[in-house]
């Protein structure tokens, strides 16, 4: 490090008007400095750097400061040194800063994407179908695509709260500790020191890192993060009056040379980090202490290891205590500065409106039905952060923000909504792949159009495509009764073809192309988010065709011929699973019930209904999922309408569609052990019957026990199954993707 003025009597005079001449050209938002400095002691102001999770560290070093009373006039920060620092600005001790960022699951507010329980239950039935966050646009100019890019949307939530006791500053300066926040303007890679305005808005901007999430706008500026051309403020920190500056070092540090020489990523990262070091050692030298704890080892993104992290921050400042002692208080000196920092938070307004803007395809009925926040109320920061969730799970926008204005005696609560640029015409994709032991195979391909907000009501015409043993031509419009989503009624109309594989003795026999050609009308109502049911009319027209070997003339279905088939059917379904792909937790349970009528046009007169419940609960790194299902039936049900059993997770050993009946019962208990981030391992057991006559059931049980391996993919679940019952049966799977 290079050598420093003794730091105790270096109070600038050419040097700092440098400096300042040289800030003069950066665009301040905010005034040049704080109001000028007492010549009782030396000002000491912090420059936090950024680094991610490195930045628990900073609260470390405040810590150890606080411990031997070192006071802090003035503090700027970049990116996650911009948190740290503008939050300490705000009041809060070290102890408060620990407790604020280390209780919050930062892979999830980092990630965009709500949790299932906010989406609302159309978008999770689509969840359950489609290839998870692959979502395109189509307009009159072909395909349009989202940026890629996370808005930050639940970290804007979570700046929100934490500066909430302090939401009427707009002065920075004004802030109980003085305080300025670093960017970068996109268009012309200056730095942009921010002042004034909106604290969680240019906390948000200071960590916008480029290609990771979208820019943020203020004063019509695009800023990204200030890491990009100032990580280390030392200079920032002397401009706004700080006499002695102490810098808080973690930024990136070189690998070792083991490291280095692995992969052509690792070599960029490596030259990255020596172009930023260089920058900041020259920044470095111009504070007059500088902390750089031991960081090595952590990630950017590992908060789980925060108090390490803050722990090291306290033995690097505890290292240089020596350096640090000049500055520190008497009790008394100390406990005046403490009291003079000390500000009431802003009172709790009373909720006097409740606004939307950015909506254009979207109603603000429909806005309004989704959230809680209401005039007359307390304003509560938790139920605006659960209101930004459900309109975030409309699946209309690219991001939700929320801000409190002064109106009259109380706030007014703005919710301010991007819609997304790519809608509202959208394009989803799902893929099946599924092989097994005898070497047949499967590969469905599934695609939907969906035009959403039609009306002001929030009509959607959807219409999906599959291919595979299953084709598949599908088109319903759903059209809400009411602004809150609850009432509504889908008419729909579609074709299906599809190879029947008839069973005799548990014996294929011959292979039927079916096909089906039909509409309902269906009217329905949505229970929150969670479920959903209707009753609705099914007409369907069924032909059935051989394809290869002998039908039996005794099953009811010879080639060719044809069948009406008209019914009144009832569906309800409670969708409480936290992932469509692995769930952890929660429940799925889907009811259908039907009944055919000579009236409808039926052929055959019968009825059915099937119930199918799937439970997890997980703990640690272990999961425990279970299944009951069961299908019953007062009737002999026709061939083309009888309940099948068979295939993974559907009695594993068994040939799909190698049990078929009027009636079924199965029961699935199972277990898996999460191995990484990633994979898991476990298995299951089954026991399941099929029979015409319910009474039957218990007669013949079928037992299977399968070993699994299966990993969690951005693609989807990704299964390899390995099932073995009596009678030498065995069955290895290998599936990828939805099962649609």
């Amino acid at each position: 490090m290079n050598e420093r003025r003794d730091p105790r009597t270096r109070y600038r005079t050419i040097g700092g008007a440098l400096v300042l001449a040289a800030l003069a050209a950066v665009p301040v938002h905010g005034e040049e400095a704080a109001p000028a400095a007492s010549t009782s002691r030396p000002k000491i102001g912090i420059a936090f750097s950024g680094g991610g999770a490195k930045g628990c560290a900073h609260i470390g070093v405040l810590r150890v400061l606080e411990e031997m009373r070192v006071p802090v006039d003035f503090i700027a920060g970049t990116s996650m040194g911009s948190i740290v620092g503008g939050l300490y600005a705000t009041g809060m001790d070290p102890d408060q800063l620990t407790e604020a960022i280390l209780t919050v699951d930062w892979a999830d507010a980092l990630r965009d994407k709500p949790g299932r329980k906010d989406l609302v239950f159309r978008r999770k039935d689509d969840d359950l179908r489609y290839i998870p966050d692959l979502e395109l646009g189509l307009g009159k100019g072909g395909l349009k695509y989202p940026t890629g890019l996370r808005t930050g949307q639940k970290l804007n939530g979570l700046l929100r709260k934490f500066t909430l006791p302090v939401r009427t500053v707009h002065d920075f300066d004004d802030l109980p500790t003085p305080f300025r926040a670093v960017a970068t303007e996109i268009a012309t890679g200056q730095m942009v020191v921010l002042g004034k305005g909106d604290l969680a808005e240019a906390l948000r901007a200071s960590m916008a890192i480029p290609t990771v999430f979208t820019p943020v706008e203020i004063d019509g500026q695009l800023l990204v993060d200030g890491g990009v051309t100032d990580n280390v403020p030392v200079d920032v920190v002397r401009a706004m009056g700080a006499d002695i500056v102490i810098a808080i070092d973690i930024g990136a540090q070189f690998a070792d040379e083991e490291a280095v020489g692995k992969s052509f990523l690792s070599i960029l990262g490596q030259t990255n980090r020596m172009i930023t070091r260089g920058n900041m050692i020259a920044r470095l030298a111009a504070a007059d202490i500088v902390i750089t704890p031991d960081i090595s080892g952590i990630g950017t993104l590992e908060f789980e290891k925060g108090h390490e992290i803050i722990e090291r921050g306290e033995n690097q400042a505890r290292a240089q205590a020596e350096e640090l002692r000049p500055y520190a208080l008497s009790e008394e000196e100390y406990a005046a500065w403490r009291a003079s920092r000390e500000r009431q938070p802003d009172p709790i307004p009373t909720v006097v409106a409740v606004r939307f803007e950015g909506n254009e395809r979207v109603d603000s009925r429909v806005l309004a039905a989704q959230i809680g926040t209401r005039p007359g109320r307390n304003f509560d920061p938790e139920s605006v952060r659960s209101d930004l969730s459900r309109l975030y799970g409309l699946g209309d926008f690219e991001s939700v923000d929320a801000r409190i204005e002064d109106e009259g005696e109380g706030a007014a609560v703005v919710f301010r909504v991007r819609e997304k640029p790519w809608g509202p015409t959208y394009l989803r994709l799902g893929l099946s792949v599924e092989a097994d032991l005898e070497g047949s195979s499967d590969l469905a391909v599934l695609a939907a159009i969906n035009r959403t907000r039609i009306n002001s009501l929030g009509a959607e015409w959807k219409t999906e495509m599959q291919l595979g043993s299953l084709r598949l031509v599908q088109s319903g419009f759903y059209q809400p009764l009411s602004f809150d989503k609850g009432w509504f009624v889908e008419p729909s109309a579609h074709w299906r073809r599809t190879d029947y594989t008839l069973f005799v003795d548990e014996e294929s026999v011959a292979e039927l192309d079916l096909q089906i050609v039909g509409a309902d009308l269906d009217l329905g109502y949505t229970f929150g988010r969670y479920g959903e049911a209707r009753m609705g009319l099914a007409f369907d027209t069924l032909t059935a065709r051989r394809k290869s070997g002998v039908v039996p003339p005794d099953v009811g279905v010879q080639t060719g011929e044809t069948f009406q088939r008209g019914a009144i059917v009832l569906r309800g379904v409670v969708d409480r699973l936290d992932s469509a792909t692995l769930p952890k937790n929660g429940s799925l349970t889907r009811l259908t019930a039907l009944t055919t009528l000579e009236e409808l046009g039926s052929d055959d007169e019968y009825s059915k209904a099937e119930l199918r419940n799937s439970e997890y609960w997980t703990r640690g790194r272990n999961t425990l999922f279970g299944a009951l299902q069961g299908g019953y039936s007062p009737d002999i049900l026709p061939i083309y309408d009888r309940f099948q059993l068979g295939g993974f997770f559907s009695l594993s050993a068994y040939e799909p569609g190698e049990l078929a009946g009027s009636n079924y019962g199965l029961a699935r208990l199972g277990y898996y052990y999460r191995l990484g981030k990633l994979l898991h391992i476990g298995g299951y057991l089954e026991a399941a019957s099929v029979a015409e006559h319910f009474s039957d059931l218990t007669d013949d049980i079928a037992t299977t026990a399968t070993a699994i391996l299966l990993a969690d993919t951005p693609l989807g679940p990704f299964y390899v199954g390995y099932a073995s019952a009596e009678e030498g049966r065995r069955a290895l799977y290998i599936l990828f993707g939805r099962q649609f």
